[in-house]
């Protein structure tokens, strides 16, 4: 959130403004947001879901001018946004995500010198074994850029994929 804005206000501004113009993005295929429930300054106050059929929709949709309208309320609002355009894989053996009122959410970046190919395989299918047999938890999703393409959410200019070193990579 940026510095004019509460908490509170944020969240607020977040569900009653932002969120109707995301929901509308061309080719939106769903949209979440959560907020954090750590006490004191987190180190992101919430994170927005969007679902598109593929990394090219998604860059359309964002420059749309209804994706450019939304990256320029967005902007205007947040001292720090960070995308991560990744795909989604799914573990599940337990009740359903839905009824869950709280959520982990952990951004993993690859060790300097490691390849990315390598640490999605690892990441998707080691670690995440690992972490549900350790953990119990029925339901795991995991997202991983695998293609090292970052979206561009300018407002101005030719909008297309980049390639290159997103702040995550899972």
């Amino acid at each position: 959130r940026g510095p004019h804005l509460s908490r509170d206000g944020f969240a607020e501004r977040w569900l009653q403004i932002h969120a109707p113009k995301a929901a509308v993005f061309p080719g939106l295929r769903g949209y979440m947001l959560g907020f954090s429930v750590e006490p004191g300054e987190p180190a992101a106050d919430g994170i927005a879901q969007l679902w598109f059929d593929s990394r090219a929709a998604c860059q359309s949709s964002y420059a749309s001018d209804i994706g450019r309208e939304g990256s320029a309320d967005a902007k205007a609002h947040l001292a720090r946004r960070d995308h991560l355009l990744a795909s989604e894989h799914w573990r599940r053996s337990g009740d359903s995500p839905s009824e869950s009122s709280c959520k982990l959410v952990v951004g993993a970046k690859r060790p300097v010198g490691t390849d990315r190919a390598g640490f999605v395989a690892w990441f998707r299918d080691e670690a995440l074994t690992e972490f549900c047999n350790e953990s119990g938890a029925g339901n795991v999703r995991v997202s991983l850029d695998e293609a090292g393409q970052m979206l561009n959410s300018g407002t101005a200019g030719v909008l297309d994929l980049v390639e290159g070193e997103a702040v995550l990579d899972a």
